[in-house]
């Protein structure tokens, strides 16, 4: 399941990147000649970019943090059942948060597109983009193993 949102709200943010290019694409009058100083900053910026989203995901998106499923502390409060429901809130929010973090080189890409730059600055970006969906990726599956250990059913 986690994969699937993750999945779901990086092509959210793809769609929107590629449409507000277009659009600004269209309405802007590009000049002949892209510069080719912009893309070699839209590529730098993207790799920063990225390389913050490692680290803030580490950080911020910390995943699920409840005691481990343990019949014994169900009880007829139902605070087992909480601190499940809780985990699985934080796995699904810290998939969200890791497409809205690892998605930022594709905004890079849709800036590069509409600026009018091509060749190999845009395809550096879109190779920076499919990395950034990658390591986001890699980042859900941690999510899904820590949410596995805490709260069994899928993930």
């Amino acid at each position: 399941m986690l994969h699937r949102v993750y999945l779901a709200f990086f092509a959210v943010h793809t769609l929107v990147a590629a449409l507000l290019a277009a659009v600004a694409g269209a309405l802007a009058r590009v000049p002949a000649g892209p510069a080719s100083w912009l893309g070699g900053a839209l590529v730098l910026a993207a790799l920063v970019q990225l390389g913050a989203s490692l680290a803030l995901a580490g950080r911020l998106v910390r995943g699920p943090t409840a005691v481990p499923n343990d019949p014994d502390r169900g009880g007829p409060d139902g605070a087992e059942a909480r601190r499940v429901h809780a985990a699985r809130r934080a796995a699904v929010g810290g998939s969200v948060a890791a497409a809205a973090l690892f998605a930022g080189p594709v905004w890079f890409a849709s800036l590069a597109w509409a600026a009018g730059q091509r060749g190999a600055p845009f395809l550096l970006l879109l190779g920076v983009g499919a990395l950034g969906f990658t390591l986001g990726a890699l980042h859900v599956g941690r999510l899904a193993r820590r949410l596995a250990a805490v709260a069994p059913g899928p993930a």
